[in-house]
C-alpha cells in the first residue's frame, strides 16, 4: 500500500515549506518507508509513504525518469506489458514517449499520478475503489489518495464542510 501526496506550488518565487511531521501525523498508521521526488525548481513534488513493502509487484511506488515521475497505489495494469516486467517504470516511459494522457490507458485497481516537468496528470480506476482527493489554496494544489493527509499542508482548513460530509455519507462510505 502507498499513500502518495503530490504538491504543485503556485508561486515559484519562494520555496514552499512542508512540515512533514505534521503531514505524517495525518497518516492512518506508522509507515515502513518514505520516498520523495521533486521537479526541477521544486515546483512539483511527490511524497510517498509506503506500507508492507514485501507485498508489492514493483520495486518502488515512485518511478523517476529525467524530468518526470509516476506514482501509484494499488495494482495498475496495461494488457500489452507482461506482469513480470517493472510495470510502473514501463508506464512512465510510455507516458514520456506518448504524452501525459497515455496514463488514461491504465486499467486495474489503482490510483496514479504522472508529473512531467511542472505539470501533473492523475487517473483512478473506474468504479472509484482507489479515489483521489485534492485541495487548493493560494500557495498550492495538492492531490492525494488519502484525504486526511491534505490537512497537514500549509493553508488547508481542517474544519468540516457539512455539504461535502453529507455527500460522503450519502454514498455510504466514510473516508478518514
Amino acid at each position: 500500500m502507498n499513500i502518495f501526496l503530490v504538491i504543485i506550488q503556485k508561486n515559484n518565487r519562494e520555496s514552499l515549506e512542508i512540515n512533514l511531521d505534521l503531514v505524517r501525523s495525518y497518516l492512518p498508521v506508522s509507515h515502513d518507508s518514505e520516498q520523495r521526488w521533486s521537479s526541477p525548481g521544486r515546483i512539483a513534488q511527490i511524497y510517498s509513504f509506503e506500507y508492507w513493502p514485501g507485498q508489492i509487484r514493483s520495486s518502488s511506488y515512485i518511478h523517476m525518469l529525467d524530468n518526470s515521475a509516476f506514482t501509484f497505489d494499488g495494482f495498475p495494469d496495461l494488457p500489452e506489458i507482461p506482469v513480470e516486467s517493472d510495470l510502473p517504470s514501463q508506464i512512465l516511459k510510455l507516458a514520456d514517449k506518448n504524452g501525459p494522457h497515455f496514463i488514461k490507458n491504465i486499467s486495474g485497481e489503482f490510483s496514479a499520478g504522472y508529473i512531467k516537468d511542472n505539470s501533473a496528470y492523475f487517473t483512478s480506476n473506474v468504479g472509484g475503489t482507489h479515489p483521489l482527493f485534492f485541495t487548493e489554496n493560494d500557495q498550492l494544489i495538492a492531490i492525494s489518495n488519502w484525504m486526511g493527509i491534505l490537512f497537514g499542508l500549509p493553508g488547508v482548513d481542517d474544519s468540516f464542510d457539512f455539504t461535502g460530509l453529507s455527500w460522503i455519507c450519502y454514498e455510504r462510505s466514510m473516508q478518514d
